[in-house]
């Protein structure tokens, strides 16, 4: 399988990070990385080209060909399990994956989910101070499944804000909270109203030492938003939801384990 793409940043981080996952045990069982690419132009035959320039673009290649957008409904409880297990076991080598669509998800004739796509995904060994813009990309503020976390360290470092304020706080709340209608305003407000006063440098310090939360999150919100009826009828609905209303530093450490322990019980 292989599909043409824009050749900028996150094209690059998507390739940077499947490099990293290539070398984990047994990946293929969790995940579609990349296996090569070559960059290119576009004209009336594909012309490879080695420059990394944006007004050029890359065919990436895959393992296999016939992966297909996975249905969670097959298999529901199974797939659950496997997509928590799978960003615990990217946790362990140091990424966090970002869930940016439907397309996160493949599988193999109808196997357990593999996520696909790490193009806004962080591996976190490399990321600097002064890199944070590029890897934060300004599309996160457009993406549903993140936690406030994320939203609020993209918005400060895109907004060029120096230090926070009830008038940038309040901002940042209005905004986030404009399209998701299952947020309590109120507990986002618990959760950050001591950030007022503090530079932008120091809040991202501090959110960052939440970074292996935010998939679990995602996944979370991602399932409520998409599968709440499946969510609901196999006893998973609760756990998701707790998770995505709790405060940042009461967030379950244990959530994939719980999340086993009920489809255990279930089955």
């Amino acid at each position: 399988m292989s599909i043409i793409v824009k050749n900028n940043f996150q094209t690059n981080n998507y390739i940077s990070i499947s490099k990293h996952i290539r070398q984990i045990p047994f990946f293929s069982s969790y995940f579609l990385p990349v296996k090569k690419h070559i960059t290119i132009t576009l004209g009336d035959k594909y012309t490879e080209y080695t420059s990394d320039n944006d007004n050029y673009h890359k065919i990436l290649s895959f393992d296999d060909n016939n992966h297909t957008i996975c249905v969670l409904k097959r298999n529901f409880l199974t797939s659950v399990y496997h997509l928590f297990l799978s960003c615990s076991i990217l946790h362990k080598h140091n990424i966090s994956y970002t869930i940016n669509n439907h397309e996160s998800f493949v599988s193999l004739d109808n196997s357990s989910p593999l996520l696909n796509d790490y193009s806004t995904s962080f591996y976190f060994p490399i990321i600097k101070c002064g890199t944070l813009r590029s890897y934060f990309s300004l599309s996160l503020l457009n993406n549903r499944y993140i936690p406030i976390d994320m939203f609020i360290i993209t918005y400060l470092i895109h907004n060029n804000i120096k230090m926070m304020d009830n008038v940038v706080l309040n901002d940042i709340i209005n905004l986030y909270t404009s399209t998701r209608e299952n947020i309590d305003r109120n507990i986002i407000l618990l959760d950050f109203t001591y950030l007022l006063n503090y530079q932008t440098v120091q809040i991202v310090k501090y959110l960052l030492q939440f970074k292996y939360t935010w998939s679990y999150y995602q996944l979370s919100m991602y399932l409520m938003l998409h599968y709440c009826d499946e969510l609901i009828e196999n006893k998973l609905y609760d756990i998701c939801r707790k998770y995505t209303t709790s405060l940042m530093k009461d967030r379950d450490g244990d959530l994939v384990k719980h999340i086993h322990d009920i489809i255990f019980i279930i089955s």
